[in-house]
């Protein structure tokens, strides 16, 4: 019975929804269809009893729920929904099994440019649908046939482990984005040829980016490696050190003016010392030449005086304004250091992480964005 259940929902569904959205050329002509797949699967769900209760019968009925929701989004009147009906087929086909789900999983994994996902449904599909007809048949066989003859593939590596790996491919019609995940083994993915974005975010949220243009039947490998640039905000570094550097040479020099006017002070006032011991030698009026050695001495003592009084003040003027450029520095480091952190703290991909599989189809309409994660 359990067979019989599915095969009856099958046989109403495999045929009618074949022609509606997976090849129907004429949106308008697919739209009614694909409702009354749903109302004709619901009927011959209804009309089959259950092989048995419990379990396996609820397991059944969520089937059969994500395989009616998946052809809701392929019936969207916005435009068949592909990433959505992808989940929900594909866990119609986890729960189930059925050919119905897997055949419609086949198509949506091909619209999504899946390649290599979808030439193994496709392939396991057709063996099973002996109901297709003719002209069906012809056509599946005819895409499995062009994704064959122009899949390119990647193999995908990267040390850091687990990834989220997101490949964005601009296309005639908008940018199809797939999101993938990257394990314990190397990724190989089977893709639409054309000019590629894989960019690999680890779990600290590092990004790397590799961009190749693959042709058909080609292979390429690629290990992601992480080699970028040096951050932009590295280069405020160089303020810090050019106005650390001029405040730390100001500074010294202002210390070594200091000590030299404080030398040429004391030496002032060792030679005022000096003419005072000449005068209070001897008794009486000191004579002519002697009077004129003491005034020598003076204005020597107020030469030395006044030149340790202009570079003291000098070398206190220096000193400072070291002092205030060493600080500036200091302070300067300390900004920058809270921006590399908060730029850090914001780092990671765009759409979020993602560790499971997930695909996104933007289109050339405007504010059109559909994503799927699971």
């Amino acid at each position: 019975m359990h067979g019989s259940r599915w095969f009856g929902i099958g046989c109403l569904v495999a045929v009618s929804l074949s022609c509606s959205f997976a090849w129907a050329e004429d949106p308008a002509e697919a739209e009614p269809s694909a409702k009354a797949d749903v109302e004709r699967a619901e009927e011959a769900y209804e009309e089959v009893e259950p092989e048995e209760d419990g379990a396996d019968a609820q397991k059944r009925e969520v089937a059969l729920k994500h395989f009616r929701a998946g052809l809701a989004f392929m019936d969207d009147p916005e435009g068949e929904q592909f990433e959505q009906a992808y989940r929900q087929f594909k866990k119609a086909y986890d729960l189930s099994g059925s050919v119905n789900a897997l055949q419609n999983l086949a198509v949506c994994a091909y619209k999504l440019e899946r390649y290599g996902e979808a030439m193994s449904y496709y392939e396991a599909f057709l063996p099973k649908q002996p109901e297709l007809s003719e002209e069906d048949r012809t056509r599946f066989e005819k895409d499995l046939l062009t994704m064959k003859q122009s899949v390119a593939y990647v193999v995908l590596d990267s040390a850091r482990k687990p990834a989220s790996v997101r490949n964005t491919r601009s296309a005639t019609k908008g940018t199809v984005t797939n999101i993938y995940s990257l394990r314990d083994k190397p990724l190989k993915l089977g893709v639409h040829p054309g000019h590629h974005n894989f960019s690999l975010t680890d779990e600290d949220g590092n990004e790397d980016l590799w961009k190749v243009a693959l042709e058909d039947g080609q292979t390429l490998s690629h290990r992601f490696e992480f080699k970028t640039p040096p951050p932009a905000e590295s280069q405020s570094n160089v303020g810090v050190w050019v106005t650390g550097g001029v405040g730390a040479v100001a500074a010294v020099a202002g210390v070594a003016l200091v000590i030299v006017g404080v030398g040429k002070t004391a030496d002032g006032e060792e030679r005022k010392a000096e003419a005072d011991r000449l005068k209070a030698q001897g008794t009486g009026q000191p004579s002519g030449a002697k009077m004129q050695e003491i005034a020598g001495i003076m204005r020597e003592a107020d030469d030395l005086s006044d030149t340790g009084s202009s570079l003291t003040t000098a070398g206190a003027v220096a000193l400072g304004v070291g002092g205030a450029a060493v600080g500036a520095a200091v302070v300067m480091a300390l900004l920058s250091g809270a921006d590399d952190e908060a730029q850090g703290g914001r780092r990671g991909p765009s759409f979020g992480r993602t560790w499971g599989m997930g695909m996104r189809l933007d289109t050339a309409q405007p504010g059109f964005t559909a994503w799927a994660a699971f």
